[in-house]
């Protein structure tokens, strides 16, 4: 009994060693996830982008940005002092420019304002809870200032305290209103880079694949027409997840659809070429499901969709920017909420087309290679 359980456990080993591809991920996957979970699965957000303003040739502006710079810059990092009104201070925040907006009061016993992007739950959360710090630190500056300061040499009182917070596009920072857009380009990730691997080995399995090579058709037709059915699947996907979250969970929806829609496009095929090529190096349909999971994983959790961005370090954001996903997140949400337009989205509307073009094109050389 012993030789043969022996035996058998010899075959598995030798079995498992010799499939590099599922030995790769069983050693990858779980340094993967520490790493993820260790540096970047962190709810706690640091260095805010932060724009600071007030009224022209008030030194309010420059001593809060001086405070935030100098006892703050842990959470706060300034950005901008330019703003003299709300509206533009609130723009910079729409744009994506800032996450968090002081306008300086005007004068004595008038009351300043703190804005916040409440597209970004938590960090809203963290500026809400830290502002306060920051005013108090504000308060024992102004009270020893030499300009502003009610010790100083002009004599004049400083400026009362009194600090209003607004929250921006989720007032009551509604996790549906953040997660639904998410949910947008997560649908779109799963339908088109797993049911496109997997689809495309099933075929290879069944011999159905060979069968289409000895047709007229060419790789990039074969390619094509592959692809085409799982565009139209996950437009129909893409839908249904915007219908359900405008009508069922009362998402608002204040940007324009045909932005959202044309965009989501990119998106998509780069997702159906990542498919491609996975199906292109898997000889089973588990093996594509398993290679698509292990690219899945690191793109949702390192993407801004669960974790904010700003709090994931350096060493391991780096990997975020590679993904898709990353850059579709801000389209969807700031379409949903903000009502920001392609002027404020063009740089990740050129990168999603630059991976569509690069992505496809890879794949099909690939296709080619093995159809030849």
């Amino acid at each position: 009994m012993r030789r043969r359980l022996a035996a058998l456990m010899r075959k598995e080993f030798i079995q498992v060693v010799r499939d590099r591809r599922t030995l790769a991920m069983m050693i990858l996957i779980p340094f993967l996830w520490l790493l993820i979970f260790g540096y970047a699965a962190t709810f706690d957000v640091r260095h805010m982008r932060t724009a600071v303003g007030g009224p022209q040739g008030s030194p309010l502006p420059g001593l809060i940005a001086q405070v935030l710079r100098t006892q703050a810059a842990e959470y706060f990092e300034v950005v901008d002092t330019s703003s003299t009104s709300r509206e533009e201070i609130e723009e910079k925040i729409r744009t994506g420019e800032a996450q968090v907006a002081i306008l300086a009061p005007a004068g004595a016993g008038e009351a300043g304002l703190v804005l916040v992007d409440g597209s970004e739950i938590f960090t809203a959360q963290t500026a809400a809870r830290q502002i306060q710090a920051v005013v108090q630190k504000l308060a024992t500056s102004l009270a020893g200032n030499p300009v502003t300061g009610s010790t100083g040499s002009t004599g004049s009182p400083a400026p009362a305290l009194n600090y209003t917070t607004e929250i921006l596009y989720n007032p009551h920072l509604r996790s549906a209103n953040v997660m639904i857009p998410g949910l947008v380009g997560l649908v779109m990730v799963f339908i088109a880079t797993i049911m496109t691997a997997v689809g495309v080995v099933r075929e290879k399995e069944r011999g159905t694949l060979e069968q289409l090579m000895v047709t007229p058709l060419g790789p990039l037709e074969l390619m094509v027409g592959k692809i085409v059915p799982y565009i139209l699947i996950a437009f129909v996907d893409l839908l249904i997840v915007v219908g359900a979250g405008v009508w069922i969970f009362d998402v608002p929806f204040a940007g324009s659809p045909l932005l959202l829609f044309g965009l989501s496009l990119f998106f998509l095929i780069t997702c159906l070429g990542i498919g491609l090529l996975i199906s292109t190096v898997s000889q089973t349909q588990q093996q594509a499901l398993q290679m698509a999971v292990f690219t899945l994983v690191p793109r949702i959790l390192i993407s801004g969709f669960i974790f904010p961005l700003s709090a994931i370090p350096w060493a391991v954001r780096w990997v975020a920017y590679v993904a898709p996903l990353t850059y579709f997140l801000p389209i969807a949400r700031g379409t949903f909420l903000k009502d920001v337009g392609l002027g404020e989205l063009w740089v990740e509307a050129v990168v999603l087309a630059a991976y569509s073009v690069v992505v496809i094109t890879l794949a099909a050389l690939r296709f080619r290679r093995r159809l030849l």
